[in-house]
């Protein structure tokens, strides 16, 4: 079990390029903008502790964790106890009908 509290350090790209379009993809379709926000909240307290458990393993020692609506992709950094966001995708729930 993790001794402490990871650092979670934003790639600008997450913030900038990903965060962005999810908000206008959100906007677009009419979602819960706020829901974006929600999400980075909870992705970053749930990083926070034991990140190396969360979510998929990837190749080239990525992970990906699904915190409704968004994927988060990271990268863990032991040494430095860091977790490194590098992507975000908008990915709502499909409704079925």
């Amino acid at each position: 079990m993790s001794p402490g509290p990871w650092r979670l350090v934003w790639s600008p790209e997450a913030i900038e390029v990903n965060v962005a379009q999810a908000t206008v993809t959100a906007m677009e379709r009419g979602h819960d903008v706020s829901a974006i926000a929600d999400a980075m909240e909870r992705a970053e307290r749930e990083l926070a502790v034991n990140p190396a458990e969360l979510g998929e393993s990837r190749p080239h020692g990525e992970r990906v964790h699904y915190v409704r609506p968004l994927n988060i992709r990271f990268a863990v950094h032991e040494d430095e106890r860091i977790v490194y966001v590098l992507g975000v995708v908008y990915a709502p729930p499909r409704f079925r009908g």
